[in-house]
């Protein structure tokens, strides 16, 4: 696994994405997946400076991995969200 260094200040604008990778190949809904506890996480820890549409964009992917499930998470500082 790999991680950055925790930024110095929140990020005020961010594009997250969020990438499940599933051990078996049943039938993920997206809805199910929706990050909640990750984003808190992300915004009580300082990496985000809030967890709202004005402040990230939210992206939610899946994929299949047998031998190694997991989540990803990638959080891009942007300028601004459109």
């Amino acid at each position: 696994s790999a991680c950055t260094q925790k930024p110095k200040r929140p990020l005020p604008k961010a594009v997250v994405t969020l990438t499940y990778y599933f051990g078996s190949r049943r039938r993920h809904d997206p809805d199910n997946y929706n990050g909640k506890m990750i984003l808190d996480g992300l915004t009580d820890a300082g990496i985000l400076e809030d967890d709202s549409f004005d402040h990230i964009e939210l992206r939610i992917r899946g994929g299949y991995d047998k031998a190694r499930p997991r989540t990803e998470i990638m959080v891009q500082e942007v300028e601004s969200l459109e």
